[in-house]
């Protein structure tokens, strides 16, 4: 059999037998993702036109986020963690730059915090603070984000601080953040940078290490002859930063801050992993 199928004729025809197969395949996986797409899209117009509800009806706190809640209309009431306000960008609206805000509102009864996007402003000055009054509040809810949002968001942050600080940092892009587990670097990889591709989604049991590494230079590196040392190419002076975060059904874990993480991920609105 070995000897026959060796044969011109018959491994051309096996080639065109395998091409043939591999088309079905990528036209069968083609026609799934079509099916799925469809699908979650006429799920969330489902959901985007159902009337509103109290948020304490679909979430609870510590519990995990109902797939078939993303996009509905909800009400929150509650207060405004003034503290916990953040500016996010630089980001683009309309032709314009600017910021979002976002503040922590602190539900009524449950304790929840909800991230709540309180506008866009051209200038960091014109954010205001949040009303201290209780306030209600309507809008969609969302799952979480893709995970290469990450990356966009440290470049968000390096560019406000070159622009704080008056110089231009370099964002190393040769070396990258990575999923952990059974194995000390894995996939997913975490790009610290703003990329095309939106990545996996962020999901209960997801462990990545996110590691940013800025320079007072160029962002170009080389490694040295003992095939370990990773220096700039220009001799600038480089840091590198790392934590390494969980995600459970009841929100984030930082496993390298003493604390979990807690008290920064509180202020910022965002739920923390319960832990004994």
């Amino acid at each position: 059999m070995l000897r026959t199928a060796l044969k011109p004729r018959w491994l051309a025809l096996f080639a065109l037998l395998v091409l043939i197969m591999a088309s079905f395949a990528q036209l069968g996986l083609w026609q799934l993702h079509v099916a799925r797409d469809k699908g979650l899209a006429e799920a969330l117009r489902k959901a985007h036109e159902a009337r509103p509800v109290m948020v304490d009806t679909v979430v609870q706190p510590h519990q995990p986020f109902p797939n078939a809640a993303s996009a509905r209309p909800v009400i929150a009431i509650g207060s405004y963690a003034a503290d916990g306000q953040v500016l996010v960008g630089p980001r683009r609206l309309e032709g314009r730059e600017g910021y979002w805000v976002v503040t922590p509102l602190v539900v009524d009864g449950t304790g929840a915090r909800l991230a709540v996007v309180r506008g866009f402003v051209p200038d960091p000055a014109d954010a205001g603070t949040a009303p201290q009054e209780r306030v209600q509040v309507t809008g969609a809810l969302a799952p979480g984000e893709s995970l290469y949002a990450v990356g966009a968001a440290v470049e968000d942050s390096v560019t406000a601080a070159g622009e704080r600080d008056g110089r231009d940092y370099g964002l190393v892009e040769d070396y990258v953040g990575h999923g952990i587990g059974t194995e000390m670097h894995q996939d997913p990889q975490v790009p610290n940078y703003r990329v095309r591709d939106k990545g996996v989604r962020v999901r209960e049991g997801l462990v990545v290490a996110i590691e940013p590494m800025l320079t007072r230079g160029s962002e170009q590196t080389r490694v040295l002859d003992d095939d370990w040392t990773v220096i700039t190419a220009d001799g600038s002076r480089a840091a590198h930063f790392e934590h390494t975060v969980a995600i459970s059904d009841d929100g984030l874990w930082v496993l390298t801050a003493i604390d979990g993480g807690r008290e920064q991920l509180e202020r910022l609105g965002v739920p923390v992993a319960a832990r004994d």
